[in-house]
């Protein structure tokens, strides 16, 4: 809403009470009448130039604030001063981010969301360096990380493609993880033009079974994603931030529970998805707006990244939005019930937003690519070529076809008898793997790719 508005709702209200009139009476009707036109018309936002409105901010449950970080310029051939640039420049310009991000969203009235660092650029750092000394940068990155007061660190990302593999990352894996407590690591296993290699994925599955794969405070570690570049990308120059906020869409889907008639049809929901993503995106918009300003008022040069409309409801998972979309949910994450909800949910949301703003929907805090869980569940008591099996189902189809996919795992001591686990740090149940077949001969052809490059022959 204008300024202009503002004023003029303002002087009429001045006018009607009389020149003696109490100015906090008058500022409190402004108000009251200012939430009321927020909740009541569709086509508000819910943002305003000054801030954001009380009836916005009563549907506004931020789940996760991402703050990427470059360490390009950090670069060196002394172990040493790598230790101290990094360590620096983490607790110098990353510092400041927490204190400053909790202070917006408490001023707006919100929830305070955990705030978590990616860094950027953390694999080209480590090239030359031995295992030990690598061990060494990357928990002292972590370690500055939390003295910083993030509550989690997004702090290497392993590419395993053909021409840029680094494979002697991947083998650092397991010692990683002991090592860390708040580390979370992504791999990417492939892509359209370079296929996905079957040692690799065999290697891969192996990590996933050490120990502190897991973690209470922030759930599954190790992310795979394919055909991708990593999640929410790193467009800023050396030392610019760049902000990322997860909103959960359920809070204002509840609201607007009772809007649906019992037999509502599919453009009655499409049409109330439309406007619930829409006001989210605005409100969303503008925090990242003010916390940008923030730093802007401190010579700090940050800027907007990914807003992500999230699925998970606070503390439930996903399951609540797949119900609303008016699908049956079954525990078993990859049946046709949750992907259909996944995709109805996904356009929906998406459908009336602006073209400028960089929006996408995500569940389990990764992007929404396939069903409505991100995240499965795999017993111990699997082998490491079941599992590996397993990454070829549900990544080769996707790599060959070029289309992007996000998992995360975690191992259970359960037994998948029951389709479904409760997992550290994981609201809801999560799905187990169901794998019976194994490891193939076959996925060795093409010279140990599993699929062949696409790309024509020289």
């Amino acid at each position: 809403m204008q300024q202009s508005t503002i004023r003029q709702i303002v002087d009429k209200i001045d006018s009607a009470l009389g020149p003696d009139a109490d100015a906090s009476q008058v500022e409190k009707i402004a108000a009251d009448i200012l939430a009321d036109l927020t909740i009541a018309t569709p086509s508000v936002t819910g943002a305003s130039e000054s801030g954001i409105s009380s009836g916005a901010s009563k549907f506004t449950f931020p789940l996760l604030l991402r703050a990427h970080l470059s360490l390009s310029d950090c670069a060196s051939r002394l172990s040493a001063t790598l230790l101290a640039k990094t360590y620096d420049k983490i607790r110098r310009i990353g510092g400041s981010i927490p204190p400053l991000a909790r202070q917006v969203m408490d001023r707006y009235g919100v929830h305070i969301p955990p705030v978590s660092l990616a860094l950027r650029g953390t694999h080209d750092l480590l090239l030359g360096y031995r295992k030990s000394d690598i061990l060494e940068f990357l928990s002292t990155m972590e370690r500055s990380a939390i003295d910083a007061g993030f509550n989690s660190v997004d702090l290497l990302d392993i590419n395993l493609e053909k021409g840029g593999s680094r494979v002697d990352l991947l083998d650092l894996l397991p010692d990683l993880l002991r090592s860390t407590t708040l580390t979370r690591v992504r791999i990417h296993i492939g892509s359209s033009s370079s296929g996905v290699r079957a040692a690799e994925l065999l290697d891969t599955a192996e990590a996933l079974f050490t120990p502190e794969i897991n973690s209470d405070a922030i759930g599954p570690r190790v992310t795979l994603y394919c055909n991708g570049r990593g999640f929410g990308g790193f467009a800023g120059s050396t030392g610019e931030i760049q902000l990322d906020l997860d909103l959960s869409v359920c809070p204002l889907l509840d609201s607007v529970r009772d809007e649906l008639p019992a037999d509502a049809c599919y453009g009655d929901r499409m049409a109330l998805l439309a406007t619930v993503g829409r006001r989210l995106a605005a409100t969303g918009d503008k925090i990242l707006d003010s916390i940008t300003a923030r730093f802007a008022a401190d010579n700090m040069k940050a800027s907007k990244g990914v807003l992500s409309l999230s699925l998970n409801a606070p503390g439930e998972g996903p399951a609540f939005s797949g119900i609303w979309a008016g699908y049956p949910i079954s525990p078993v994450a990859d049946n046709a019930a949750s992907l259909a909800s996944a995709s109805f949910l996904r356009e929906a949301l998406l459908s009336d937003i602006e073209d400028r703003m960089n929006v996408c929907i995500v569940s389990d805090d990764l992007p929404l690519t396939y069903s409505l869980r991100n995240v499965r569940a795999f017993s111990k008591k699997m082998t490491h070529a079941d599992l590996a099996g397993y990454l070829v189902e549900v990544f080769a189809p996707a790599i060959k076809d070029g289309r992007p996919r996000w998992l995360s795992f975690a191992p259970s001591e359960s037994t998948p008898g029951d389709n479904a686990v409760q997992i550290p740090g994981i609201s809801g149940s999560v799905s187990f793997i169901e794998r019976t077949e194994g490891w193939k001969s076959e996925h060795f052809s093409c010279g140990g790719c599993i699929l062949p490059s696409t790309r024509p022959k020289a």
